[in-house]
């Protein structure tokens, strides 16, 4: 009799990357920096598509992760929170925090905030994606249930013009298969414990839905500006 078998889930880089990632490390290149932070740093998938002239420095908040990235190719690892990393003050002309600030208390979202303010420099960008406040969106994320945030572009604005950042650019992007594709996601890694099923699929359909359509309903992109 012949037994069903899968591909098992892996922490590998090419089995993290989304468009997601590529769409935010363009907002990212798009100020020419020298040197970059990424808070939340994961896989170290949205690393990958930063060029080699630049440096990049994760940051994660455990030690478990960090080796996961590093294993990935993030060889500039910190392990610290991101409301007191061991940073001097105006180091990085661009922060990104992808997927991070809805696993926070709102008062530690705050204070993350307030700490990239520090590290960066003046006239540099802070780069932020969160899961959009849209009733399909929460309606497809079974961990909205548990607390997984999701914000207005409202809620977004005022952290950031409250810690003195400049709104540069705020923008909702994907779609349904962004939304299906992270339910594929959770039930092929957490019940099966195999990669994401169809995956060239939802990949090209993501895809498409973030460079065909302006507006989504999934993920919300906000790009802050320091000032003085």
């Amino acid at each position: 009799m012949k037994v069903l078998s899968w591909p098992k889930y892996s922490d590998n880089i090419e089995e993290q990357v989304t468009y997601r990632h590529l769409f935010s490390s363009k907002l990212i290149l798009q100020y020419n920096p020298k040197i970059v932070l990424d808070i939340g740093c994961g896989s170290g998938a949205l690393l990958s598509f930063i060029p080699a002239p630049i440096f990049c420095v994760g940051l994660e908040r455990t030690e478990k992760k960090a080796i996961i990235s590093l294993k990935n190719g993030v060889h500039n690892i910190v392990v610290a929170d991101a409301s007191q990393t061991p940073f001097k003050n105006m180091v990085f002309d661009s922060v990104s925090m992808l997927e991070v600030l809805e696993h926070m208390p709102a008062n530690k979202q705050a204070e993350s905030v307030k700490e990239i303010y520090r590290i960066l420099k003046i006239d540099s960008e802070l780069i932020i994606s969160v899961p959009y406040n849209y009733w399909i969106s929460k309606l497809l994320d079974p961990a909205w249930m548990l607390g997984h945030k999701h914000f207005l572009e409202s809620e977004i604005k005022n952290l950031l013009s409250q810690n003195k950042f400049s709104i540069k650019f705020i923008e909702i992007k994907g779609g349904f298969w962004e939304l299906t594709g992270m339910l594929n996601v959770y039930a092929s890694k957490w019940i099966f414990g195999r990669t994401m099923v169809l995956r060239s699929v939802f990949e090209h359909r993501r895809r498409l839905e973030y460079e065909m359509y302006k507006e989504g309903i999934a993920t919300l992109f906000a790009v802050g500006k320091k000032q003085l």
